[in-house]
């Protein structure tokens, strides 16, 4: 482990110090409250016992009430001021803000897995990613989405079936795994293009490097400038994956006898759009399957993440996933088939148990950089700061929610969510930089769903007071546990 150089060139020289701190001071002036800090370091010892992404939610979640304010100020180190918001309604004017519009230093070690895709990007590169993305992952941009998620949905039946009577799992890889199929199917046109074997090793390779990312991004060392990420590895993993998906677009490409200049002209898909980015801009082609990456690994996570979710609260709050299963009975009667885009509209318990077990598991946060000063009923923000959004804090506060530490659907009942604040249910943000996953998201799980519950029952023996979490790009379960039984028919 190599400190930064910079960070060591500070140390060395004391005037190097005093001059970066006193122009950063100058700088940087908040009149937000926050606690008191430590010479130098600030509040960065809050982040000393970070070693995993489980320490880090628990760090992250102890932030958040180590000072009693809606905005707050913490330095950490001399030249990283943050201002920690966990208000709902300071959540969502400061997220629609203009200057607000881009991501921080925190992302840094996201960049790292991601290298120059569209996670990581700013300005005009951003937008050569983002708008292509958003058009391409919308379901009613992508020819027969709705088929295509009703095609993968007996083969995650048939996963689940053959986990009946073989007692208790986790069920994380088996969500993942599914979640990776329908994307790569719907937004690429790949089908079955994956062993078993390949997608469990996606998967890990994902949550092992998410995990590495999300833990650099919130422990001490890190922070003070110490390499502990090996991109050497991450790389050699994850560039034989990523490197396939051209691979194929490109035989694709010949099997239909079409030339690739017609698709890097006119993109059909996110691929051809990478492709196209990738030689205005010179890239070499070693570098394109990476830009891929991000996008991947949040449609495996995403989808993923809330089906393991759901799976796991129904399973601890049987009274729910029975009311769950008779509307759907009452609905479809005997038949097992998947609902139509339309059936989704008449199912509301099933919508409400979905944004229910997203309440639970959405990201804890999400951080930008102040472009200009922000003047907010009396708060400043500086020009520089980090702002940090406690989207877990405004998603918890028993100020909006009747249960928030457990699974309960009601709170979405029309009369309950009227009464909220809008801050406080914004599990993908809001603003320009919004996760674009939301509109894919829903369709997905709710279908998989639907079907699974009539033909399955999930029980298991978890307690609330067993959970704990983690954070990758989602707020995780740590080790969900759920047995399956096959319904009667």
């Amino acid at each position: 482990m190599e400190p930064a150089p910079r960070f060591m060139e500070i140390f060395r020289h004391p005037t190097n110090l005093r001059s970066l701190v006193s122009k950063e001071f100058r700088d940087l002036k908040t009149n937000l409250p926050g606690p008191k800090g430590w010479p130098v370091i600030g509040s960065a010892l809050l982040l000393k016992n970070v070693n995993t992404s489980k320490d880090s939610y628990r760090v992250f979640s102890n932030i958040g009430k180590a000072y009693d304010a809606p905005l707050f100020s913490l330095w950490f180190g001399p030249t990283k001021l943050v201002i920690y918001v966990k208000e709902a309604k300071y959540i969502e004017r400061l997220l629609n803000h203009r200057a607000l519009s881009w991501k921080s230093y925190f992302y840094v070690d996201i960049r790292k897995i991601t290298k120059n895709a569209v996670f990581t990007r700013k300005g005009e590169k951003w937008e050569r990613l983002r708008k292509p993305l958003m058009h391409f992952t919308k379901p009613k941009n992508v020819e027969n989405f709705h088929e295509k998620i009703k095609n993968k949905i007996p083969i995650f039946c048939k996963r689940i079936e053959s986990k009946c009577g073989t007692g208790s799992f986790n069920v994380t890889t088996m969500c993942k795994a599914w979640a990776l199929e329908v994307f790569v199917y719907t937004s690429f046109d790949f089908d079955n293009i994956y062993t078993e074997e390949q997608l469990e090793r996606m998967v890990h390779l994902g949550e092992k490097y998410l995990d590495h990312a999300f833990t650099d991004m919130m422990s001490l060392k890190a922070n003070l400038g110490f390499k502990t990420f090996n991109e050497a590895n991450c790389d050699r993993d994850l560039k034989v994956h990523a490197d396939r998906f051209i691979e194929l677009r490109k035989a694709q490409l010949i099997e239909q006898g079409r030339d690739l200049r017609e698709v890097i002209d006119n993109p059909e898909n996110y691929i051809d759009v990478v492709l196209q980015v990738g030689e205005e801009e010179g890239l070499p082609e070693g570098h394109l399957g990476l830009m891929l990456v991000d996008v991947v690994f949040g449609a495996l996570d995403s989808p993923g993440t809330v089906m393991m979710t759901m799976m796991l609260f129904l399973a601890m709050e049987p009274e729910y996933q029975e009311k769950l299963y008779r509307e759907q009975i009452d609905y479809f009667g005997d038949s097992l088939r998947p609902p139509e885009e339309d059936d989704l509209k008449n199912l509301p318990y099933l919508d409400m148990v979905m944004k229910e077990a997203i309440r639970l598991c959405a990201p804890p946060a999400v951080s930008r950089k102040a472009e200009e000063d922000i003047e907010i009923d009396g708060y400043h923000l500086p020009k520089g700061a980090v702002v940090a959004f406690s989207i877990d804090t405004s998603l918890n506060d028993p100020k909006y929610w009747e249960k928030p530490n457990a699974f309960y659907p009601d709170h979405f009942l029309p009369e309950a969510a009227a009464k909220r604040e809008k801050g406080a249910y914004l599990p993908f943000a809001t603003g320009p930089k919004m996760c674009p996953g939301q509109l894919y998201t829903y369709p997905v799980v709710k279908t998989a769903l639907s079907v699974a519950v009539r033909q399955f029952e999930f029980e298991t023996k978890v307690k609330y007071s067993d959970i704990e979490y983690k954070i990758l790009l989602m707020k995780e379960v740590v080790d969900p546990q759920v047995s399956i039984k096959k319904r009667n028919p």
